[in-house]
Order: C-alpha cells, then sequence, then structure tokens
C-alpha cells in the first residue's frame, strides 16, 4: 500500500510540474519511480503519464496549438532519430551527456546575463531543434531540450510558448508509446499503475495549471530557464558519476 501510495504522490508532482512548465514530468519523476519499480515498469509508466498529461494541455491549450510551429519540429526530429542511435553505439555516453549539460548551464547563464531577452527565430533555426532534438532522443532519450531552448528564446506569449512543447511532446510521446507496445513494455501492471494515478495526474496538472495562470510569459520562461538549468546540471553531475 505504501509503494503505491508514494508513486501516486510522484504522479501529482510531475503532473503539477508539466502542468506549470509544459514538459518537465519525465525529469521529476522517473529518478523517484526507480527507487520503487524496476525500470522496464517505471520507462513505460512515466510515458503513459506524459501522454496523460499532454492529452489534458492539448485540450486546455487548443486554442493556442499552431501546426506551423509544431510540424518543423516534429518532421525535422524523425531523421534525427538514427543518427543519434548510431553515435550512441560509436561514443561514450558520458561525454554526450558532458556536452548537452554544458550547453544547458551555458545557455542559462546567457539567458541570465542578457536580462531574458528573445528574438524572431528564423524557420531553420526550428529544424535544427528538431533535428538535434531526435538526436539526443535516439541517444541519451533526452529530446526535450533544444525544443524547450528554441520556445524560450522565441517572441512568443507563454501560451505559444506551452502550446508548442505541448503538442511536440505528444507527437514524439506517440511514437515513444508506440515502440515500447511494440517492444512489450506496456504491460498490464503499468496499465494498472497508470489507472491508480491517473487522477493524481489529474489533479497534479490542475494545480501547475493553476500557477501558470498566474505568470506572465516573462516569469514563465524564467521557470522554463530554472528547468532546464536543474537539467543541464543534473546531466553534468551524472556524466561525472555523481
Amino acid at each position: 500500500m505504501l509503494p503505491t501510495l508514494l508513486l501516486c504522490l510522484i504522479a501529482l508532482f510531475a503532473g503539477f510540474t508539466q502542468g506549470l512548465a509544459g514538459f518537465g514530468s519525465v525529469l521529476v519523476a522517473l529518478p523517484l519511480m526507480a527507487l520503487l519499480l524496476d525500470l522496464q515498469t517505471a520507462v513505460p509508466l512515466a510515458g503513459l503519464w506524459g501522454m496523460s498529461i499532454n492529452i489534458i494541455l492539448l485540450v486546455t491549450l487548443r486554442r493556442h496549438l499552431s501546426l506551423k510551429r509544431i510540424w518543423p519540429l516534429a518532421a525535422a526530429a524523425v531523421p534525427g532519430i538514427p543518427f543519434g542511435v548510431y553515435t550512441l553505439v560509436s561514443v561514450p555516453v558520458w561525454i554526450m551527456e558532458m556536452v548537452l549539460g554544458g550547453v544547458l548551464v551555458v545557455f542559462s547563464v546567457y539567458f541570465a546575463l542578457s536580462g531574458g531577452g528573445t528574438r524572431n527565430l528564423a524557420r531553420g533555426w526550428a529544424y535544427c531543434a528538431g533535428f538535434t532534438s531526435g538526436f539526443l532522443g535516439g541517444s541519451l532519450a533526452a529530446s526535450g531540450p533544444p525544443v524547450i531552448i528554441y520556445t524560450a528564446l522565441q517572441p512568443w506569449p507563454k501560451d505559444e510558448i506551452k502550446s508548442t512543447l505541448t503538442g511536440f511532446f505528444f507527437l514524439s510521446g506517440l511514437i515513444i508509446l508506440a515502440a515500447q507496445a511494440a517492444g512489450g513494455l506496456i504491460t498490464s501492471r503499468v496499465l494498472s499503475l497508470g489507472l491508480y494515478s491517473l487522477p493524481f495526474i489529474f489533479l497534479g496538472v490542475f494545480l501547475g495549471s493553476w500557477c501558470y495562470d498566474k505568470l506572465d510569459s516573462q516569469r514563465y520562461r524564467q521557470v522554463v530557464v530554472g528547468l532546464i538549468t536543474l537539467l543541464g546540471l543534473l546531466t553534468l553531475a551524472k556524466a561525472l558519476g555523481w
């Protein structure tokens, strides 16, 4: 009973994080879930949580969704995946994690020193972000950072940033869940745990979205960059074996 309750609390925290920022549920949930579950259960369960959260956010943000913003990111991610898989077997993982963590921390420092400045990025940057996202997804299972950085730098209102992230993660999540299902990872236990924790996911998303509504666009960007900084530091710590 206690492990199930703890798992539901983790689901609440994951829903809150993504309800607030538009990403981050796996970032906060998976390390905690690994203390209670084996990775073969934790990873697909985190994917189910992420998909559930994205569906909720797609409904609440539907007026702000734009395929024009989402499609270049998603389309460019597809060819990046096999390059990432190839690199995974050719380059030590810790080197790639060091590079990724370093880039995230450098971006956070740049954002802080520039006063949170934004700029209109050309369409080509969307394809670059999407391709890099697919590359990192195929190599490190960390597809989010390039798209998050790309959207954070755009002078978009917060609803456009969050809806773009949600649409992208929904599409990429579908591919991941399909692959996990084909690999036999979506078991009856994963589905039952998902059903038990679903009310806590809904509650977490509701609370996170409520806090999100209280933020202006600049404060929202600061939350996003704060999570990017955390992700960068955690990635560097993992690469260094801490």
